[in-house]
């Protein structure tokens, strides 16, 4: 966090910041598909991820979508 802060100064990606925000958003998606799978859904259609301040230097990331399970035609 201390070579990030440092490297916000002078502007572009800071990979550190990038690796965890991957890290939170991977797991966010794991979830969200595990909880798809107890649901019995086939899919998630309309996903997306937010992320939320929560207090200072704490972040909540969350992914959320719409779980379907399909029919066949009649």
């Amino acid at each position: 966090a201390f070579m990030g802060a440092l490297k916000s100064i002078g502007g572009g990606n800071i990979t550190e910041y990038v690796q965890v925000c991957e890290t939170a958003r991977g797991h966010a998606y794991d979830t969200m598909v595990a909880h798809a799978a107890a649901l019995g859904a086939d899919g998630i259609i309309a996903m997306r991820y937010d992320a939320t301040e929560f207090m200072q230097g704490a972040t909540e990331v969350l992914c959320y979508g719409t779980a379907v399970r399909l029919e066949p035609l009649p």
